[in-house]
């Protein structure tokens, strides 16, 4: 779903164009202002993929907000709407993100649909059917994309997940955003899945949690859903989606809610830089709560272990030195004989060692052993070896993603902890 921010003084023209796009609710998620200054405000408290702007408002005119989105948001594309547009005007706006496009007041709204179609459609890269939203999402992180991913599946309208160098910055679906926005959209199994050119410049981060925590959390949503659905076998039809609502930062129009009033929208000195270095408002408890799946310290690396047993189907996990001694381990209630599996998991990455240095290949970054039903996936930590084990092998790119993350802090904790993590020689 694509995210359009509208400005303009005329609020009879704002809500004659909130009705005519009405129709696109599946397509377009709709915001207003009613002059520059708003339209910055919002800018700085929400994703946007579209300015259309008229150019004479008090305030904040069109020519200056242009000015500010090239410099602060210069991937999002504009459409200028004025009532008199000459070549002269059209000369003095040059965008990096190609030339904007201008329309003449009275609007056709068949044209304005048409701008709009084409600006956005632009920034697609392109789209992929029936796939996993996990599987993509950790290709994403493994790669650390900056991108926009858009997932549609049948009877929901569309749901935009904002990546920041592969992490989960924001999420929009609905009247949904961050966190919860995130999770709904990641429960979906199957989707067809869009990526847009557009960085979300601009996008203050809302999601605190690693997209890990968020697929597993997404996961156990997926499946309190499928057993509540289960019983109810009646085939009751679908709640009616209702139409967007054009939201304005207006004051005094009750009758059109406020896009930031609606997200919430952090004090002038929490805000930032509107790159993203940027963190979004949100309440103290979801923060603290949050902020430890942001950069563990060496206290908390403790505890990393431990966390990958909240991966579905992990059974074990442990740290193995290269004499085979188990260093740390944490395991569910599985049985299995960490001693043994410390000393198979040495002997195996040794062997590999010497077959690589045989080869004249050094330097493995991870070991894989992988079955029908079950996976083990090994990685260097230092000196010593981290191995998990994992019944359900659907679970790899889960697991591998949260390698990725935690090594650094168990690294780290075995460097500044050596006495209780000792090392072999």
């Amino acid at each position: 779903m694509y995210s359009i921010l509208f400005v303009d003084d005329d609020k009879p023209l704002l809500e004659a164009v909130n009705r005519y796009l009405a129709a696109y609710a599946d397509e377009f998620r709709l915001s207003a202002a009613h002059n520059g200054r708003e339209a910055v405000r919002i800018l700085e408290t929400m994703p946007v993929d579209l300015v259309v702007t008229e150019l004479r408002m008090p305030q904040m005119s069109g020519a200056e907000l242009f000015v500010h989105i090239q410099k602060h948001f210069p991937a999002i594309p504009i459409i200028f709407m004025s009532g008199l547009i000459t070549a002269e005007i059209k000369n003095k706006f040059q965008s990096r993100n190609g030339s904007p496009v201008f329309l003449t007041k009275p609007l056709n709204f068949n044209d304005l649909k048409a701008a709009i179609f084409a600006k956005v459609q632009a920034s697609d890269k392109g789209s992929i059917n029936g796939v996993s939203l996990t599987s993509v999402m950790q290709y994403i992180s493994l790669e650390a994309k900056t991108c926009v991913m858009t997932a549609r599946v049948p009877g929901k309208k569309p749901g935009n997940i904002y990546f920041n160098n592969g992490e989960p910055w924001d999420a929009l679906w609905e009247n949904l955003r961050g966190k919860e926005a995130a999770v709904e959209i990641i429960s979906w199994e199957k989707a067809e899945i869009s990526f847009k050119r557009l960085p979300p410049n601009g996008v203050k981060r809302t999601i605190k949690k690693e997209l890990i925590s968020l697929i597993v959390e997404a996961v156990k949503f997926r499946e309190t859903k499928i057993a509540q659905e289960k019983p109810d076998e009646t085939g009751k039809g679908e709640t009616a989606q209702p139409s967007p609502v054009l939201e304005t930062s207006a004051a005094g129009a009750a009758d059109i809610p406020d896009e930031a009033a609606l997200h919430g929208t952090p004090p002038d000195d929490e805000r930032e830089n509107p790159d993203f270095s940027g963190s979004a408002g949100s309440a103290p408890s979801e923060q603290d709560e949050e902020a430890s799946d942001v950069s563990p310290s060496p206290v908390a690396a403790a505890e990393t272990l431990s966390g990958f047993l909240s991966i579905p189907g992990v059974e074990a996990v442990l740290l193995v030195g290269e004499d085979g001694a188990v260093v740390r381990s944490s395991t569910q209630a599985c049985g299995i004989d960490m001693s043994k599996a410390g000393a198979s998991s040495a002997q195996v990455w040794g062997g590999l060692a010497k077959m690589g240095g045989d080869l004249g290949i050094c330097g493995f970054h991870s070991l894989m052993l992988e079955s029908d039903d079950a996976v083990i996936v090994g990685a260097p930590v230092k000196d010593n070896l981290l191995v998990v084990l994992a019944r359900d092998a659907q679970r790899l790119g889960m697991i591998r993603l949260r390698i990725k993350k935690k090594k650094p802090a168990l690294e780290e904790e075995v460097e500044t902890q050596p006495g209780e993590a000792a090392l072999s020689s």
